[in-house]
């Protein structure tokens, strides 16, 4: 009996992983890339192997792989780390295993404005990194060289899902609970408050208006139009400055 509950702990554990799209083992062109955590009261610590052969050392609350790249000579993995606590930034980095050639982990990369998104187009790994400082921030994996650049963005507007979500989320929401001078995360619970500070460096969100717009709305419990809203809300009012 004893026996059954063990597997069915280390079932659950096993699908709560691949159900949050991350995982600790994979097989490469060099053999099996594996991370193992060592916890103790004191250590808190993740040793990664290829092919049975300690590679690296992290002292992080989690490292994980996120994705996973085949080529036709060399596996690219992208790992994610985790430091400090649950609000603190997390950071990724590239991982290039060749089978003639010693692992080349990138340098860390983080996004403060939202989760990245990962595209592999011819051999490149593509990075969006969301916003920073009102900047598009960019980066590329490629010929075993990460980059990482930011420009200005060139459109005026934020993009539909966002503003549809920011109007009938937070906006109608905020007017709904009648809580005319309380901030959003005392209305809509940490999940807007994180979701603002997702779009906090885009500068095609003003959310300073936002807050003024939800606050004069829930007085009067008249909400705007959505078209006005949008220009109000998720249209740039000043463009960011290039590097």
């Amino acid at each position: 009996m004893f026996f059954m509950w063990v597997c069915i702990a280390f079932l659950k554990l096993f699908i709560a992983d691949v159900a949050a799209g991350y995982w600790h083992k994979t097989e490469t062109v060099a053999g099996l890339f594996k991370i193992e955590e060592l916890y103790s009261v004191d250590e808190h610590y993740f040793y990664v192997y290829l092919d049975n052969k300690r590679i690296y050392e992290f002292d992080a609350p989690y490292v994980q792989i996120e994705k996973k790249y085949e080529l036709k000579d060399n596996t690219l993995l992208l790992l994610g780390f985790g430091y400090g606590g649950a609000a603190t930034i997390p950071k990724f980095a590239v991982v290039d295993i060749a089978k003639d050639k010693p692992p080349k982990m990138s340098e860390l990369f983080f996004s403060i404005s939202n989760v990245p998104t990962f595209a592999m187009k011819n051999k490149v790994i593509e990075i969006d990194l969301g916003f920073d400082l009102g900047l598009k921030k960019r980066g590329e994996y490629k010929n075993g060289q990460l980059r990482i650049w930011k420009h200005v963005v060139k459109e005026k507007e934020g993009d539909e899902q966002s503003c549809r979500y920011m109007y009938d989320n937070l906006y109608k929401s905020y007017i709904r609970n009648n809580k005319c001078t309380s901030p959003f995360v005392e209305v809509g619970g940490l999940s807007s408050q994180r979701y603002l500070n997702g779009r906090s460096n885009d500068p095609r969100f003003n959310l300073e208006e936002l807050y003024t717009l939800s606050e004069k709305s829930c007085i009067t419990q008249k909400a705007i139009s959505y078209s006005n809203f949008k220009k109000e809300i998720c249209t740039m009012k000043e463009r960011g400055r290039d590097e």
